[in-house]
């Protein structure tokens, strides 16, 4: 695969003509950000976070990409998509393979976010930013606002059903390197489509991310996300998510994190028609030091809705997870079933889990459940596997990924599975 630009009119950002409703944006967002204060200990929304060890200020956008790291780049392509991909290095796009021409026909749009925002402005406006996405880092989605040029914008038209996956990767590649991007996906009515996010660093360094997709689900669409973060040791990183499923229609999304010393995810899923459903899963392998902070929220505001919520987590050595999920039930949201589950498991002396499920429920004819697990290996199975020679830092690898695998087996698509699973196995070198 060659890197460059194609088929892009990204070149007007680069000469600065940008529309000038996105610099309103993009300026208002910079003044939210100055005033806002950054997060503090005391605010029930950070709750067991260790903010002393986030870092936001300092870090430099756009920095070209050098050419041992597109090198480095290239040998991530072993596979040819065949739908379209866009392939971001700090935030400038190096890769923009178009959808085909029958697509084109059929009304859909797949096109980095720059082009977007010149091309098919009154689609943005409509969608883009349209509420609030932060559960408490207001001041991180002002930065998010204030930044954001790269990304990806997916429109699919009425009846439009596509089977393959769309692949998006943002890589970053210095310590001293914030990036920006934003995902707007959005379906009409009875479409279907399937799209795989990568963020990845390029070499072991630091660096900044915040990040934010959004989600439009119209009635009886159809849409799967997955979503894979390896970042450096050292990057400090930020995703939004928002997901707002309408009438009839499915949302599945999967989170598998690996990577970054302190990561937050701050995720909604809003069930705004009836008789729509939404599964959230996450499969996280924290190490070392690191810090995965997990907050959720599922919204139930019709009635006859379905949400399912699994966020499981393997800690070893000295890292932290923390997992805060709330249901939210309208009085309106009749014959509601939610379900909400925390697993934790804990493979190190000094590794820390902490759940905070919750619910809110105003409607008196629903079915709403939630709970939390923290354990480690029995010691029967550690005895197991011992008597067979297998030692015990392979036994606790091999189960590790059999304890993630639940959330990754549940992707409707196997090719798309078994290769996160080949990535669970690789990083854990099993």
């Amino acid at each position: 695969m060659h890197l460059m630009q194609k088929n892009s009119v990204v070149t007007k950002a680069e000469k600065n003509i940008i529309p000038s409703w996105w610099e309103d944006i993009r300026r208002q967002a910079l003044l939210d950000y100055e005033q806002l204060s950054p997060p503090q200990k005391k605010d029930e929304k950070w709750r067991f976070s260790t903010i002393e060890k986030i870092k936001w200020e300092g870090y430099t956008p756009k920095i070209p990409v050098s050419p041992s790291d597109l090198d480095k780049i290239c040998q991530f392509f072993p596979y040819e998509n065949s739908l379209g991909s866009i392939v971001y290095g700090n935030d400038n796009l190096l890769f923009y393979s178009p959808i085909s021409e029958k697509l084109q026909k059929m009304g859909v749009i797949f096109s980095p976010l720059i082009d977007a925002i010149t091309l098919y402005p009154d689609l943005l406006k409509e969608y883009i930013f349209k509420e609030k996405l932060s559960m408490g880092s207001d001041k991180f989605e002002a930065l998010h606002r204030s930044n954001t040029l790269s990304g990806v914008f997916l429109y699919v038209p009425k009846y439009v059903e596509i089977q393959e996956f769309f692949e998006v990767w943002f890589w970053l590649s210095e310590s001293n390197i914030g990036t920006y991007p934003h995902c707007l996906f959005v379906l009409e009515e009875g479409s279907k489509a399937r799209v795989q996010l990568n963020f990845r660093s390029i070499n072991e360094r630091g660096g900044f991310s915040c990040s934010a997709i959004e989600s439009y689900l119209a009635q009886s669409s159809h849409f799967e996300l997955v979503s894979v973060q390896q970042w450096a040791k050292e990057v400090n990183s930020f995703l939004f998510s928002l997901t707002d499923v309408g009438q009839d229609a499915q949302s599945s999304s999967l989170y598998v994190n690996v990577g970054g010393v302190y990561n937050r995810f701050e995720g909604k899923t809003r069930l705004s028609g009836a008789g729509g459903s939404a599964e959230v899963l996450s499969a996280t392998i924290a190490k070392n030091n690191q810090e995965f902070d997990q907050r959720t929220l599922q919204i139930h505001s019709a009635p006859y809705t379905t949400s399912n919520l699994l966020f499981k987590n393997v800690l070893f050595d000295s890292a932290k997870t923390i997992f805060s999920g709330m249901i939210n039930v309208s009085p309106e949201a009749q014959k509601t079933d939610a379900y909400q589950s925390n697993k934790n498991l804990i493979l190190g002396e000094n590794a820390e889990a902490n759940s905070l499920p919750g619910l809110e429920i105003m409607a008196d004819d629903v079915r709403c459940t939630h709970g939390a697990t923290t354990g480690s290996l029995a010691k029967e199975e550690l005895f197991y596997s011992q008597q067979r020679g297998i030692p015990k830092p392979v036994f606790e690898k091999l189960y590790s990924v059999g304890f993630l695998a639940e959330c990754v087996q549940r992707l409707k698509n196997t090719q798309i599975a078994n290769r996160i699973l080949d990535f669970l196995h690789s990083c854990l070198q099993v």
